[in-house]
């Protein structure tokens, strides 16, 4: 999935995927990548659909950095390359947004994806992608944050 390509694999509906706990509250990663083979083999795959794991609007302000890392992981080794899976990156220490973008780059959620999905929500202007993050990162060390206001 190519960052030009945008059109062709972006498509169909968005499902925001629940990152199941069990009773200790500890993260079901077993749980999570059935859930996410079950929407892949039932029609969420590139071109038709797309996974959101550990989105803000769900589980994400619940789970440490770890646990969030964890899901992106087992979220990619799931989907196997058949359907396209976003997270998010957002924190609001600008160091855990580099990690958490370096993660998701490890992962394999390393395509260009700007827009309103990646946007920190506690930086409010700043729109970047994963790679955006890396780049910033090695190109300006000593950039905290760049924004302007918008309407």
């Amino acid at each position: 999935m190519k960052a030009e390509n945008i059109r062709e694999w972006l498509c169909g509906p968005m499902v925001a995927v629940a990152s199941p706990f069990n009773e200790d509250y500890s993260l079901d990663l077993d749980a999570l990548q059935t859930n996410i083979r079950y929407m892949v083999e039932n029609g969420v795959h590139t071109g038709q659909g797309t996974l959101l794991v550990g989105g803000a609007g769900g589980e994400h302000p619940t789970m440490n950095v770890d646990e969030r890392k964890a899901v992106m992981t087992a979220a990619m080794e799931a989907a196997n390359g058949e359907a396209p899976v976003l997270t998010s990156v957002q924190h609001t220490d600008w160091r855990v947004i580099i990690e958490l973008a370096n993660h998701a780059h490890e992962a394999g959620q390393d395509q260009d994806r700007e827009g309103e999905r990646f946007r920190p929500r506690r930086l409010p202007a700043l729109r970047v992608s994963c790679q955006g993050v890396r780049r910033l990162h090695h190109d300006l060390p000593h950039m905290v944050g760049r924004s302007h206001n918008e309407p």
